[in-house]
């Protein structure tokens, strides 16, 4: 919840419980402990909102240096017509905040199919691309009419200039039937 104006001790009226009520203007408000010490870790800090949550938020992307090159890199590979680009790195060092804020930074020539959890079969890995790509298929499909019409869609996609760009995030995941798929749809470039 974002604050307008800082939690003081003259808010908190009294602690019974380990519930604590404090009075905002005309307003009461009852929060745990747990909620108290979040709205003063704000406070403390002077933001808003929560830095750290389980979905990384790129309004709150720092461009430290690492991530700087990274971005730069992996935009110039874009550019290039890379098939492959791999971002490696440890737990917590802001992969996927980097990509997201590639997402954020890519230009109208670029369409976009994001997958943020690829342990997919081979089949689930083309409805997912298909669907991510608004292609209107459905499981009884089949992964031969999936895949012509992903192929078809590509093609329609290069001849008007576009270029697609297919995010797989947390891809060490993906069973190694899936990886083979994935290697195929790159021979469609």
């Amino acid at each position: 919840a974002s604050l307008r104006s800082p939690v003081t001790k003259a808010d908190m009226l009294c602690v019974q419980e380990h519930i604590i009520i404090y009075n905002r203007g005309q307003s009461c408000f009852a929060l745990t402990i747990q909620a108290l010490i979040l709205l003063m870790y704000l406070e403390f800090f002077g933001m808003r909102e929560l830095p750290f949550t389980l979905t990384p938020n790129t309004d709150l992307y720092i461009d430290m240096d690492g991530h700087h090159q990274a971005l730069e890199a992996i935009l110039l590979a874009l550019e290039g017509g890379e098939g492959f680009i791999k971002i490696t790195g440890e737990v917590g060092t802001g992969k996927t905040l980097l990509c997201r804020r590639l997402l954020d930074s890519l230009g109208d020539e670029m369409v976009t199919a994001c997958i943020p959890n690829p342990f997919l079969t081979p089949d689930g890995l083309l409805l997912a691309l298909a669907e991510e790509l608004e292609l209107p298929v459905t499981e009884e499909s089949g992964s031969y009419h999936i895949l012509r019409q992903i192929k078809d869609h590509l093609m329609t996609l290069n001849k008007a200039g576009k270029h697609v760009v297919f995010l797989l995030d947390e891809a060490q995941s993906m069973p190694e039937e899936s990886i083979e798929t994935l290697r195929l749809l790159n021979n469609l470039e």
